[in-house]
C-alpha cells in the first residue's frame, strides 16, 4: 500500500512539473512576436523657422517670405520667417549652428556669405553648413535719385572726380561691396562705401538723401524705378535686362569684366541633418519653383529664377570663397 502511494506521489509530481513548464512556455512570447516600435512620424511634425540674415524689405527678406509661404503648402507645416541681421550674416549663421540639426531651422543667405568668409570677416567653418538649393539670381545695378545732378553713368563718374560720393550697399564685404570695389578698380570712381543691413535699409538711405547712389541687386529698387523716384545708370550682364530695358549694361558703357557679377539666393541647414529631411526639403524646393504663385511672383520681382540643387550649391559656395580670397588678397 505504501509502495502504491509513493508511486502515485511520484506520478503526480511529474505531471505537476509538466503542467508548470507548459504554462511557462505559453506565457513566454517568442522574440519575433515582441511589440514593434511605432514608426517615426514623417518630417515635419511642427513649424519650421526660416532665418534671414538681412533686414526687412530687402531682396533676401522679400524672396524668403515668398518661398516660406509657398513651401508651407508642400510641407504641411508653417514656415516662419525671422530676420536676424547684423555682423555681416555672422549672427544669423551662429544662431542656426547653435540649434539642433533636425531640419526645423532653415537659413537663407546669398553670395554675400562666401564673399564675407573669403574676406576673413566671417569666421565660419563652411563644412558645418549643408546646402538645400538656390531659387533665384539677380544682376547688380547702380542707381541714383531721379532728380540727382547726374543722370548717366558718365555724368556720375565725372561728378565724382570733384565730389567724393557716398554709395550705399548691403553688408560689408558682401556681394554688393565686392561689386562696388570692382567698379572703383575698373573706372577710378571716387567714392566711399556705406554698408547697411539689407537692401531695404539701403534704399531708404538713398530716398532720405543720406547717400548719393546705391549698388544693389535689381529687386530693392524696382518699385522706386517704376514709381519714377530712382534711375538706374548701369546693370551687370551680357545683355540688357528686359525689366529695365532703358538701363545700359556696363559692357555697353565701356566697363568690361562685370558681365558675371550677380547675386544668387540659397537656403541652408546645419550639417548632420538627416538625409531623409534633406531629401524632403530638396523635393519641396523644386515644388516651390514649379508653383504658379512663384511664377507670378518672379515675373514681378527684379530677380530671375535660378535653380541649383544642394550638391551644385555646395560647389558654388566653395568656388566663390576661392575666387573671393584671390580678390581680397590683392
Amino acid at each position: 500500500m505504501k509502495r502504491n502511494l509513493r508511486l502515485i506521489a511520484v506520478v503526480l509530481t511529474i505531471l505537476l512539473i509538466f503542467a508548470l513548464t507548459g504554462c511557462s512556455n505559453q506565457n513566454t512570447a517568442p522574440a519575433n512576436d515582441a511589440p514593434k516600435e511605432a514608426p517615426k512620424p514623417e518630417y515635419p511634425t511642427k513649424p519650421i523657422t526660416m532665418l534671414i540674415p538681412f533686414s526687412a524689405g530687402g531682396s533676401g527678406d522679400v524672396i524668403s517670405r515668398q518661398v516660406a509661404m509657398i513651401a508651407e503648402k508642400y510641407l504641411g507645416q508653417p514656415v516662419v520667417p525671422k530676420n536676424v541681421p547684423g555682423g555681416s550674416g555672422a549672427i544669423c549663421i551662429t544662431q542656426m549652428l547653435s540649434l539642433p540639426a533636425d531640419g526645423y531651422t532653415i537659413m537663407n543667405h546669398s553670395t554675400t556669405m562666401p564673399f564675407t568668409i573669403a574676406s576673413g570677416d566671417l569666421d565660419v567653418d563652411i563644412d558645418k553648413i549643408q546646402s538645400i538649393a538656390t531659387v533665384s539670381g539677380s544682376a547688380q545695378v547702380i542707381g541714383v535719385l531721379s532728380d540727382a545732378p547726374y543722370q548717366t553713368w558718365d555724368e556720375l563718374l565725372a561728378y565724382s572726380k570733384e565730389n567724393k560720393l557716398k554709395i550705399g550697399g548691403s553688408q560689408v564685404n558682401g556681394t554688393n561691396h565686392v561689386f562696388y570695389l570692382k567698379l572703383l578698380d575698373k573706372t577710378g570712381l571716387n567714392a566711399e562705401y556705406i554698408p547697411y543691413d539689407g537692401g531695404g535699409d539701403t534704399m531708404l538711405s538713398l530716398l532720405g538723401e543720406n547717400v548719393d547712389a546705391i549698388v544693389l541687386s535689381c529687386e530693392p529698387p524696382t518699385q522706386y524705378v517704376e514709381a519714377g523716384q530712382v534711375k538706374l545708370l548701369g546693370i551687370t550682364g551680357d545683355e540688357r535686362n528686359p525689366r529695365f530695358s532703358d538701363t545700359p549694361t556696363f559692357k555697353e558703357l565701356g566697363v568690361d569684366g562685370l558681365e558675371n557679377e550677380l547675386i544668387w539666393r540659397g537656403y541652408f541647414v546645419q550639417k548632420g541633418t538627416p538625409q531623409e529631411v534633406l531629401d524632403k526639403l530638396g523635393e519641396v524646393w523644386k515644388q516651390v519653383l514649379a508653383d504658379p504663385k512663384w511664377d507670378e511672383f518672379i515675373a514681378k520681382n527684379g530677380d530671375d529664377e535660378l535653380y541649383r540643387d544642394g550638391a551644385t550649391l555646395d560647389k558654388m559656395l566653395r568656388d566663390t570663397i576661392a575666387d573671393g580670397q584671390k580678390y581680397f588678397a590683392k
